[in-house]
């Protein structure tokens, strides 16, 4: 069974289905869990806001690649965080960030967003590069070969081109 669950997980179609009930039912929930988070409002914010900067970087490397389907899961994600990071400013957040609460937890608002979504864009570029290969990787195309730097020097090294 878990064998054809994971043949079944290589198939991108799958993954995408798996990936937009997972999103409805993850933006459906936002709003009446940030109602009564209160304070854990401070805590789950800057991982939303992570998310956030990971998806934009990740749909901007997508877009670069030749995949269709990496290009969709992440334009799915980049716009489902999107929205869930609107309804956490909009709601809890907005007072703070405007200064409602004192110029203190203002710039405590502000440092915690821009601390927050540096690293979700920075982490996203790190596993991007990690993981993108074949049609994924940043600049493919089906128009170009594209050739390994290692199996590219051992060809020059064999035509004895430096």
């Amino acid at each position: 069974m878990i064998q054809w669950l994971k043949s079944k997980w290589q198939d991108e179609r799958v993954q995408f289905a798996a990936y937009l009930a997972g999103y409805f039912g993850f933006i459906s929930a936002v709003p009446s869990a940030m109602k009564v988070a209160g304070i854990w409002a401070w805590f789950i914010w800057p991982f939303i806001l992570l998310a956030q900067n990971f998806a934009f970087t990740f749909v901007s490397r997508a877009r670069s690649s030749a995949s269709i389907m990496r290009h969709a899961k992440a334009s799915l994600m980049s716009n489902g965080i999107w929205i869930v990071s609107q309804i956490v400013l909009l709601g809890p957040m907005y007072d703070y960030l405007t200064g409602r609460h004192g110029i203190k937890l203002q710039m405590l608002a502000e440092m915690v967003y821009t601390i927050s979504t540096m690293s979700g864009s920075l982490y996203a570029h790190f596993y991007a590069l990690k993981t993108e290969k074949g049609k994924n990787a940043v600049g493919a195309s089906k128009l170009y070969a594209q050739v390994p730097t290692a199996q590219w020097e051992a060809v020059k090294a064999k035509l004895g081109i430096q």
